[in-house]
């Protein structure tokens, strides 16, 4: 279906591809892997027309084509969700939709044919929403299944998928894997990216590994280890026991944080819970289970309407936010994008770094080096813009900022999130560290694996409540999912 002959591109000091080749056949889901900055993205950027190679040749079905532009690859039948949703957020979501392919019925718009065939979509994914909301409106989780549907109704020979899953549920994973079983079914190639190695074991039936732009090789899916995949992405070898519990840490006896009968809207109801110093309390559910306006209601980014938020039996100020807060959507909520390392990590510690209103220059760069070292993040300057650096490390700045503040709770929500494997990994031993240390950690994931991997008790959200906390010694996925997904 799609062959790539010694592609090559390269930005300012980057050779983001170096001479890749290998093929996508017909009918298969092929998966492509790497670390942050292997390479991934540019590739399928080029497929799809948004950027030039400098080198190379594409064909698609044999035949040698020019993607110049995104028209010149939807006319080849390759289309693309990217992380960066393609969405007009102030238009609906059945306006997003059928953007650029609107009904028509005597010469007039036809919303209400569009919102009846999106309501029907979407009851695919079993989702029950008003296909009129503005997307501005929606949660990332709903933004990104929008940008799933709409391009479920494009025809396309090439169906690229850039980290379709990175906010969904497991429940709403399992219906996206069943409709590319479909796609499967009607001979359509699907390009799946993701840095979930669950499910490229789990939906892929070849995958391609990029490191730092050169390509590793690709293998079946059903001929390779998770450990021997791993070790090709990244050169090092790495087992699951380095990415779970940490046995060793010691969580205390004392509750320093509390969230008693919270109430906010008709999203969260009757929320509480208490978490000791040094521990990380998990928090898992649904997309809208409630588990992002949760964390929000604490941070004091939304007013609950009801119930108390206590650090140290003391009620929080939601004026004067006692806790560190890691969003979701780091771009849109966590970064200074076009500011560098150094602002975006001193900005939460100004008051340690200043004197009479004057920041101290030498002990702000210092304190960032600093971070820089301790949590390796790859950068070419502390005076890089954050814009530029890999997710998993835009992830550790965002870390950094609250490191540096003194903060005693730390709230994190989806931290993994567009993060690759080596990644996770780093943020994982971070997370054990700082737990280690005395921090207590609120750690918000709708992967339940990975909350079952790293918390020390959890929360299980279902439609606004907490409905069961388990603790450690009762840990056991099957039970967790149907306390999520089951009245």
């Amino acid at each position: 279906m799609v062959d790539f002959k010694n592609i090559s591109k390269s930005f300012p000091g980057v050779d983001a591809l170096k001479n890749v080749s290998f093929t996508i056949e017909e009918g298969e889901v092929h998966a492509i892997v790497g670390e942050n900055g292997a390479g991934k993205s540019t590739l399928i950027k080029i497929l799809s027309g948004l950027q030039l190679m400098d080198e190379g040749e594409i064909c698609i079905q044999g035949k040698t084509v020019e993607l110049r532009s995104t028209r010149d690859a939807f006319s080849q039948g390759i289309t693309c969700i990217y992380q960066e949703l393609p969405l007009a957020p102030s238009l609906s979501i059945s306006d997003n939709i059928f953007l650029g392919q609107e009904r028509k019925r005597n010469g007039f718009l036809d919303t209400n044919s569009q919102n009846a065939t999106a309501a029907e979509y979407f009851k695919e994914f079993d989702i029950d929403v008003d296909p009129r909301t503005p997307v501005e409106k929606l949660s990332v989780s709903m933004q990104q299944i929008t940008a799933i549907i709409k391009s479920m109704m494009k025809e396309a020979k090439v169906f690229i998928m850039d980290e379709p899953t990175a906010t969904l549920g497991e429940h709403e994973v399992d219906r996206l894997f069943t409709f590319i079983g479909k796609l499967k079914k009607k001979n359509i190639s699907v390009i799946y990216i993701s840095h979930r190695m669950d499910e490229i074991f789990g939906i892929a039936d070849r995958v391609t590994v990029l490191k730092d732009g050169n390509y590793m090789g690709t293998k079946v899916v059903a001929e390779i280890s998770k450990s021997d995949l791993i070790a090709l992405m990244s050169g090092k070898n790495i087992h699951d026991s380095d990415l779970v519990y940490d046995e060793g840490r010691t969580v205390g006896s004392t509750t320093v944080l509390e969230v008693k009968n919270l109430h906010y809207g008709t999203v969260l109801n009757d929320i509480s819970f208490g978490v000791k110093k040094g521990e990380i309390f998990g928090i898992t559910g649904l997309v809208g289970a409630g588990k992002t306006e949760l964390l929000k209601c604490m941070y004091g980014l939304l007013e609950y309407e009801k119930g108390e938020i206590l650090f140290q039996d003391q009620a929080v100020d939601s004026d004067s936010p006692v806790f560190g807060f890691v969003p979701e959507d780091r771009k849109r909520e966590g970064l200074f994008l076009n500011l560098d390392l150094i602002r975006n990590i001193s900005i939460s510690s100004l008051q340690f770094l200043s004197r009479f209103s004057y920041i101290n220059r030498r002990k702000e760069v210092g304190l960032v080096e600093k971070h820089v070292r301790d949590l390796d993040i790859k950068t070419s300057s502390i005076l890089q813009q954050v814009q530029f650096l890999s997710g998993g490390n835009q992830q550790k700045v965002i870390l950094s900022r609250w490191l540096s503040s003194n903060k005693n709770v730390l709230l994190l929500d989806e931290p993994t999130r567009g993060v690759d494997v080596m990644g996770k990994t780093e943020i994982y031993k971070l997370i054990n560290v700082l737990s280690k240390n005395g921090l207590s950690i609120v750690f918000s994931s709708s992967d339940v694996t990975e909350v079952l991997s790293i918390s020390d008790r959890i929360a299980a959200m279902r439609n606004g409540r907490i409905v069961k906390v388990f603790e450690r010694k009762d840990f056991n996925k099957e039970q967790l999912l149907h306390e999520i997904m089951f009245d």
